[in-house]
């Protein structure tokens, strides 16, 4: 934790006013899961009280590194960005396949958000701990970001995973639908209006993207259109919302997958470094400059999304 608070310091001070936004720790959730818990990040393990650990760690590390970042900049807005993983019932007529995604979102989507709110960690991260006053309101935004949907069905035999087992989407379905978005910022919402003193300070932030080759960048056009209208809808409702980010501007190598999954809304070449735009850039470069959402956009890039645009 001290080197982690460390580290804040020394960027802050390197930085100074050229960097007035910044998060702490992105996506704490999916480091722990992925690393020790699934096993597919290093170091590979699969330990439920290592897991536990490592959550514990990275909110008291989140908190050191808040307050260090405030003592040396009064101004600029610094918040932890968590992952959001749509974890939603096989079959929506099951109470007990409802009640699995339920508890699984609530303990890997929304424990971390609460703790950097309330500054306290609940079960089961934070059995035996007592609240930590660094934490409390250590996060003066709320940074979700918006992948992918699981589908979970009632386990009894998979006690290890809370009863609950993965069940594979179909490709059609692996990627989030926007009203997702829309129901992650209500819950935001909810979250720091009945925990945040400071109302007036707290806004949300957003980062998805979809991982399409050139080829099928209208699909990517259309992700991008479909979840900002949905965002749209949320801010109209009363949701605070300053900004969305799509990941990512150009391709990257993405963690165990490499180089199979272009995010990008620039095609890059990895063996030359060469940078191709795709189509998806020069909308974002037009909904950047118009800051809405035209019909001639969505005739242009994705035209069979504009149904599930305008809807109402």
């Amino acid at each position: 934790m001290g080197l982690f608070e460390r580290l804040a310091a020394k960027v802050v001070e390197a930085l100074g006013d050229l960097c007035q936004r910044g998060c702490t720790i992105n996506e704490p959730n999916i480091y722990a899961a992925e690393a020790y818990v699934l096993g597919r990040w290093s170091p590979g393990e699969s330990d439920l009280s290592k897991f536990i650990r490592v959550t514990r760690n990275q909110f008291k590390a989140h908190a050191a590194a808040y307050q260090a970042i405030r003592r040396r900049q009064s101004g600029g807005r610094i918040g932890l960005v968590q992952h959001m993983a749509a974890f939603e019932p096989a079959n929506p007529a099951s109470a007990a396949d409802r009640s699995v995604a339920g508890t699984r979102s609530q303990l890997l989507n929304w424990r971390f958000v609460e703790a950097v709110i309330e500054g306290r960690l609940k079960f089961p991260y934070g059995s035996g701990l007592h609240p930590y006053a660094p934490a409390v309101n250590s996060s003066d935004y709320i940074g979700l970001n918006y992948y992918g949907r699981h589908p979970l069905r009632f386990d009894p035999g998979a006690g290890g995973s809370l009863f609950a087992s993965p069940v594979p989407a179909r490709p059609e379905l692996a990627w989030p639908p926007p009203w997702t978005i829309v129901r992650f910022t209500r819950m935001a919402c909810s979250v720091s209006s009945s925990s945040w003193p400071a109302m007036a300070a707290a806004y949300l932030r957003h980062e998805n993207g979809l991982a399409a080759a050139t080829a099928d960048d209208e699909k990517r056009a259309g992700f991008i259109l479909t979840h900002l209208a949905a965002l749209q809808r949320a801010i109209r409702q009363g949701a605070d919302v300053r900004g969305y980010y799509y990941w990512t501007l150009v391709d990257n190598y993405e963690w165990v997958e490499g180089w199979t999954t272009p995010f990008g809304l620039i095609e890059l070449d990895p063996a030359t470094q060469k940078r191709t735009p795709r189509c998806s850039a020069a909308l974002f470069g037009e909904l950047a400059h118009a800051n809405a959402i035209t019909e001639e956009m969505v005739e242009k890039y994705a035209p069979g999304a504009i149904d599930q645009v305008f809807a109402d």
